[in-house]
């Protein structure tokens, strides 16, 4: 399945606010990548300044619509799934599949019907204990 590069780019930046950084999920897909038996894009561990020489690379293409950087990406897409996070791998695959997209759907009705319950047991605990916001209750 050709997964467009826009998505890709939006998966990736989803990971990387989700992990607080750009670190965890460029050094998630450099591990994968040497894994699954790759070379050619990325820098190897024995590299000095692998990590950040990484991450730079990884993002530089992922932000950039040239012909190249899409190649790039293109090339390294089998060690980012494998390395992503199962509901961001759905949700980037849900743009160019049907099933995938209505599990992601499914998931974001369940996640907020879930909420919804969860406030309406709060307020309703709330109003018979008497209590505040925080659930506290001074007792003699």
């Amino acid at each position: 399945m050709k997964i467009k590069h826009a998505h890709i780019r939006e998966a990736l930046l989803a990971w990387s606010r989700a992990a607080d950084g750009r670190k965890v999920p460029a050094n998630a897909i450099a591990d994968t990548y040497f894994e699954l038996g790759m070379s050619g894009l990325l820098y190897s561990s024995d590299h000095p300044n692998a990590q950040g020489n990484n991450v730079q690379k990884i993002y530089r293409w992922a932000e950039s619509d040239s012909l190249a950087s899409q190649r790039k990406m293109q090339a390294l897409l089998p060690a980012i799934e494998k390395a992503m996070p199962p509901f961001m791998l759905a949700r980037m695959r849900s743009h160019s599949s049907e099933t995938c997209r209505d599990l992601v759907l499914r998931k974001e009705r369940i996640d907020r019907e879930m909420e919804a319950m969860i406030g309406a047991i709060i307020a309703l605990s709330d109003r018979v204990d008497g209590s505040g916001p925080a659930g506290n209750v001074l007792v003699h």
